[in-house]
């Protein structure tokens, strides 16, 4: 048995105007200047087995737990795959021991959520609300085994959730439980979740407002830049210091980006951290090119009032979608457009 109820109410959310570098790059944002985000439902549910795959209770849960809402590009092909692995990774567990569960569990995680872009942005604003939303309840929530990850379990004890681990090797027979669905498209937060989000986390910020930083993916296997390097040495020029956060705790990302008076880096994970930017900072990002669903760091920078510009680096590999290809940052251009900006924001000027 599964009921199904109003979490949350549809919205119309409204990002700043942008300084385009060209009048052409109005493609890339226009489509979430302004954005309508629709009612979100939560699910309580009787009875039901579930499994480190994710939740085989009714096909609305399951596309919701795929992400159908936030995909971007090639949907329908996408929607068609992700639904056949999910149903075959299913029949993978079909005949595996079960365990009773006597207790309420959240599900609050969806395929996407093993990311730090994705826990972070998505899902703890999510739990922050039901933790508000349902305050006469005890929160435990299920996490698969591959969401065992320091910084999803350090944000848990943060936030004082509790939480119990499925084995993959069982199937779980739920008494009784609720499934939170997405409360946005991934990328395109609701205002006062985000700022809720840091409200949370502002025990680990800096009171310092002058770090120049800039948020490196050279230790990555893919979305890179291939003259990461070069560009470093640029930066170093005007005092910037080089961060490679998948290095760095949960606690020192947060304390780092906000102490931050400019942070440069590519559109990527490391780039979430500027949810801790402080009011009258400056974000740059260095997005791919002709990607016009990139633009959760400018929803981002328009929630926190921090001043957003980018700049589009060229794609390397050109046969490959924008997760998966490598960029390159024209730095004699870079250094034309924003050689006299970066001057003013070190040396107080204003713009």
């Amino acid at each position: 048995m599964i009921h199904k109820y109003l979490l949350i109410g549809n919205e119309i959310v409204k990002r700043n105007k942008i300084k385009l570098i060209d009048k052409k790059d109005i493609v890339l944002f226009e489509k979430d200047r302004k954005k309508r985000i629709t009612d979100s439902y939560y699910f309580k549910f009787y009875n039901k087995i579930l499994n480190s795959n994710g939740p085989m209770m009714s096909f609305e849960i399951i596309f919701d737990y795929l992400g159908f809402k936030s995909l971007s590009k090639n949907i329908l092909f996408k929607k068609i795959l992700l639904l056949l692995l999910f149903l075959f990774n299913q029949t993978k567990v079909i005949f595996k021991n079960k365990k009773i569960l006597n207790y309420e569990l959240f599900i609050i995680h969806n395929r996407n959520s093993i990311g730090y872009f994705h826990w972070m942005l998505d899902i703890l604003p999510k739990l922050i609300f039901i933790k508000n939303k349902f305050k006469n309840k005890k929160i435990i929530i299920f996490l698969s085994e591959n969401l065992k990850k320091k910084f999803i379990l350090k944000s848990l004890s943060i936030l004082k959730i509790k939480y119990k681990i499925l084995l993959n090797d069982y199937n779980y027979l739920l008494k009784r439980g609720y499934y939170i669905s997405e409360i946005y498209p991934s990328g395109n937060p609701r205002p006062k979740l985000i700022i809720d989000l840091k409200r949370k986390f502002s025990t680990f910020f800096s009171k310092k407002k002058k770090r120049l930083i800039y948020i490196s993916r050279d230790h990555s296997n893919r979305r890179k830049l291939t003259n990461d390097t070069k560009f470093q040495k640029y930066l170093k020029r005007y005092g910037f210091t080089t961060y490679h956060m998948e290095k760095k705790s949960l606690e020192e990302q947060i304390e780092i980006c906000s102490s931050a008076k400019i942070i440069i880096g590519f559109y990527g994970a490391g780039l979430v951290n500027s949810i801790w930017m402080k009011k009258n900072t400056h974000l740059i990002e260095l997005r791919p090119e002709k990607d016009k669903f990139a633009n959760c760091f400018y929803s981002i920078a328009s929630i926190n009032r921090v001043n957003y510009n980018y700049f589009v680096c060229k794609k390397i590999s050109k046969f490959k979608s924008t997760t998966f290809a490598d960029y390159k940052v024209d730095i004699k251009t870079f250094d034309k457009k924003f050689k006299k900006k970066l001057n003013n924001i070190i040396n107080g000027i204003k713009n």
